[in-house]
């Protein structure tokens, strides 16, 4: 995967997003990896959920979100089985990782983009709560020119969970 040069990368960013640069380039990178988990094996075994989701295929570009979160309640995955295709990146690598019996996290997912410095994202799979309605594959939005489909919570859930998780605290 060719990656996007820093000058692309900042007209990109003036023309559509208007963030702080480094926001721009981990926005990038939440678009690459949610397209190589979803064009990967495992890729039927997760249900993206959360705000990054919410951000990239339900609402056009209103927030930014800087991790990816998805269930895996049906089919569970391994936390081997996520970093082996992670690390067959030469640009991304994990750093920092744990399981528990509810959940997978990737703490630091580091990546080295187009402003040549290293930074990271988190990823989380939870395993405890149910998925209530069926996903739906739709296209996941990003102004970088990466084309990829993912396997999305229906926004009623999402929406729901996000209520949940405000009464929570």
């Amino acid at each position: 995967m060719q990656l996007i040069t820093k000058e692309q990368l900042s007209i990109l960013n003036r023309q559509n997003l208007k963030y702080p640069l480094a926001i721009a380039e981990k926005d990038y990178f939440l678009t690459i990896v949610s397209k190589i988990i979803f064009d990967s094996s495992i890729k039927n075994k997760l249900i993206f959920k959360g705000g990054t989701a919410l951000h990239h295929v339900y609402l056009p570009q209103l927030r930014f979100s800087e991790d990816l979160d998805f269930s895996s309640n049906l089919k569970k995955i391994e936390l081997n089985q996520l970093r082996d295709i992670l690390n067959n990146y030469n640009f991304l690598e994990v750093k920092k990782e744990y399981t528990s019996s509810s959940t997978i996290k990737i703490e630091k997912l580091q990546y080295s983009g187009p402003l040549g410095q290293p930074n990271s994202l988190k990823i989380e799979v939870d395993y405890l709560q149910n998925v209530v309605l069926p996903p739906v594959e739709k296209n996941y939005h990003n102004f970088y020119g990466i084309n990829t489909k993912v396997r999305v919570m229906d926004i009623r859930e999402i929406m729901a969970e996000k209520i949940r998780a405000m009464s929570d605290r």
